[in-house]
């Protein structure tokens, strides 16, 4: 759906992610039901939109949002490069500490995370049996 150049169903979902990455104060639920009106009138589903997405969220929000991901059929990713903390007042000891925080979360909701082999094709990677190392 288009009106005067602009297409909602983008507006809505950048305007869901300023919301969760602290940039924008709205109420939240009228991002979301931008987003739910408009993807209705398009016969897709959030699901559809969502589907494959990589989210991640870095500081503060990095847990909460890479949990709203999980939830909306998404992918994630946690490491010290996006936050130094693994829970306010708490500092990682290590990225693997917060890929296991981030794992627990998953499987809370019955969900798996993907093999080291099975990241790689969803990235489309080599591996280093691939490359020139």
């Amino acid at each position: 759906m288009q009106t005067s150049g602009m297409d909602f169903v983008w507006f809505g979902l950048v305007t869901v992610i300023a919301i969760g990455a602290g940039l924008v104060t709205p109420p939240p639920v009228i991002a979301a039901c931008l987003i739910k009106s408009t993807l209705d009138d398009q016969g897709i589903t959030l699901d559809d939109v969502c589907a494959g997405a990589q989210l991640r969220g870095t500081g503060r929000h990095q847990f909460r949002m890479c949990t709203q991901s999980l939830l909306l059929g998404g992918n994630v990713r946690a490491g010290l490069e996006d936050n130094l903390y693994l829970e306010k007042g708490v500092l990682a000891k290590s990225s693997a500490e917060q890929v296991e925080k981030i794992i627990r979360i998953a499987r809370e909701f019955d969900l798996e995370p993907a093999t080291p082999q099975e990241a790689r094709e969803i990235l489309g990677l080599k591996g280093l049996d691939g490359v020139n190392f």
